[in-house]
């Protein structure tokens, strides 16, 4: 979305009041639940996710500010999904200032459970990640970026960890929404259960685990993720096979953020 200005904004239409206010209430996590829809804010994060996505089902709508950066190119998709917004009603669509004058409006991405699970069942390698009650939207963009770059098969979320379309989510990201499943169980000990029957191996991050450079690397792995404040819940570590931990070598820190540790435990366990 950089390149020569020209006149190419010239026919351009205003954000209407009724879809600047319908754009504005994606902040609200039931209203982006019940339209499917999420918002993303940034030059980087739309262009990337752009190129991620298919634009022509995928993307809403795209809103720039006015005045337009001279640099800022016209982006390639159905002319009727940008628009062009005053400062003033921008502002009540954009929590943020670091946006470039750029949002996004896109359909949220769907994942089937029943599908995931089939497709782990059928694959010979596979890393899955489960997030349990992950809250700092931050740490949860991180690692789904983290885990797109990894390769894994996909993230499963319990109920109370953070909407994986929170517009924090969603930057810290980076472009990574559609690059895997994102799914959001009523139940983590039911994925639990049913991933140990697709034969991966589940292991849970624990203080008092075992050295990750210590366990066996399957073939098949899902690892849980716990919570920046109380860690993996004690019912889901009766489900799994076996504590890990990452050994440090300093008294001085008590321990990792967690999209610091799922970086490292993704990485030690991605399927060669």
């Amino acid at each position: 979305m950089r390149g020569n200005h020209e006149n190419q904004w010239v026919d351009v239409p205003f954000l209407s009041k009724q879809k600047r206010k319908f754009f504005a209430r994606l902040h609200d996590k039931k209203f982006r639940e019940k339209e499917q829809l999420f918002l993303a804010e940034g030059l980087r994060t739309v262009t990337e996710l752009l190129s991620a996505c298919n634009a022509e089902d995928d993307l809403v709508a795209i809103v720039v500010k006015v005045p337009i950066d001279n640099d800022l190119k016209k982006p390639d998709c159905n002319a009727g999904k940008v628009f062009v917004a005053e400062k003033s009603d921008f502002e009540t669509i954009s929590a943020t200032e670091q946006t470039q004058g750029v949002v996004g409006i896109f359909r949220q991405p769907k994942a089937d459970e029943a599908s995931v699970f089939q497709q782990l069942e059928e694959k010979k390698t596979a890393l899955v990640l489960i997030w349990d009650g992950i809250q700092d939207p931050g740490n949860a963009g991180t690692m789904i970026r983290t885990a797109a770059w990894f390769g894994a098969d996909a993230i499963f979320a319990s109920h109370d960890s953070v909407d994986f379309f929170n517009p924090k989510v969603v930057r810290a990201s980076a472009g990574s929404l559609f690059a895997l499943p994102l799914i959001k169980s009523a139940s983590l000990g039911f994925v639990v259960d049913e991933l140990k029957q697709k034969r991966l191996t589940v292991y849970a991050s624990s203080p008092a685990g075992t050295s990750i450079w210590e366990v066996s690397k399957p073939k098949k792995t899902a690892l849980i993720i716990g919570s920046e404040a109380n860690g993996v819940t004690s019912a889901l570590f009766l489900k799994t096979d076996q504590q890990i931990t990452i050994p440090g070598n300093s008294s001085a820190v008590e321990s990792l953020n967690a999209a610091i540790s799922a970086g490292i435990l993704t990485a030690a366990f991605m399927p060669h």
